[in-house]
């Protein structure tokens, strides 16, 4: 930070997520996204989320429904104004609105792909820079090298050609481009930071799990499991020195395995798999285990 006059201090994580949802928000959605003013009322439904999915009463998590709410008017009004999303989000928005659906479940769906757009970057961001920075400013010489070589490589091959000077050209760039020390890191501080889980419900009396040492899990219909994802990210028998960050993790060609089998699903940075979530309107509901 400017040290001059007058001096303040600022936690990394709470200067950087307004920034970052800010900008994630408007890539998505459009410039005209109101990313200021619905920022308050969205951290406020997401701090409370937890506990939402775990089933609080609704008398103690009156912050969290009054920004899901607040929240929700302000997508209302932005789905009713003049707006230019990305391609992306423009056909999602098409889809819904073909669908008929009412503003409410349109707001809905607009908050659940907000929600995942937004709610980690900041905090992924946060948790890249700190650990990188902790142990002195190798790891983040190492990233802007290897972001300056890359860039160079690119003019080189495209004479006249800045890969910022525009969207379409920067696409182009990272389409071309390799970055291993980045995706690695990405990787890692996925593993390292983030605590993933994963919700299913069971359809029907008679589901089984077996377990790492043969066990058997025997369920009945509507029991939840759920899967602790960052107890495979920690376990000391897939990775070695599970509890220590190495930003270069994933640039070695190393056989994960557990119990001596191999194992294919050894990183799990988000979430659960393709299934986790069926109706988006509802945010989080788990899928279903068959038996």
């Amino acid at each position: 930070m400017d040290s001059s006059e007058p001096g303040f201090t600022s936690p990394l994580n709470a200067f950087l997520n307004p920034l970052f949802f800010r900008t994630s928000a408007r890539t998505f959605f459009g410039p005209e996204f109101p990313a200021e003013t619905i920022y308050p009322a969205f951290t406020a439904f997401d701090a409370g989320f937890s506990r939402l999915t775990a089933g609080m009463p609704r008398i103690l998590l009156r912050k969290t429904y009054a920004g899901r709410a607040e929240a929700a008017r302000q997508l209302r009004e932005w789905v009713a104004g003049p707006h230019t999303p990305s391609e992306a989000m423009a056909q999602m928005l098409d889809s819904v609105l073909d669908a008929g659906l009412s503003a409410d479940d349109i707001a809905g769906y607009l908050l659940a792909i907000l929600w995942p757009v937004t709610a980690s970057v900041g905090n992924a961001t946060f948790w890249m820079l700190y650990l990188l920075m902790k142990d002195g400013p190798g790891g983040l010489v190492d990233l802007q090298t290897e972001i300056d070589s890359t860039v160079a490589g690119w003019k080189a091959a495209h004479p006249g050609s800045d890969p910022f000077q525009d969207a379409t050209t920067l696409f182009d760039f990272f389409k071309a481009s390799k970055f291993p020390y980045f995706d690695s890191l990405f990787k890692e501080v996925l593993r390292f930071a983030s605590s993933s889980y994963s919700v299913r419900r069971v359809e029907k009396d008679g589901a089984t799990l077996i377990g790492d040492k043969g066990q058997v899990f025997t369920f009945k219909e509507d029991d939840l499991v759920m899967c602790i994802l960052r107890s495979t990210h920690f376990d000391e028998e897939v990775y070695r020195d599970a509890h220590k960050f190495i930003p270069e993790r994933f640039m070695e060609d190393v056989r994960h395995t557990k119990t001596g089998k191999d194992l294919p699903n050894f990183w799990m940075g988000f979430g659960g798999g393709s299934s986790i979530v069926r109706n988006p309107f509802l945010l989080c509901r788990g899928s279903a285990v068959r038996g």
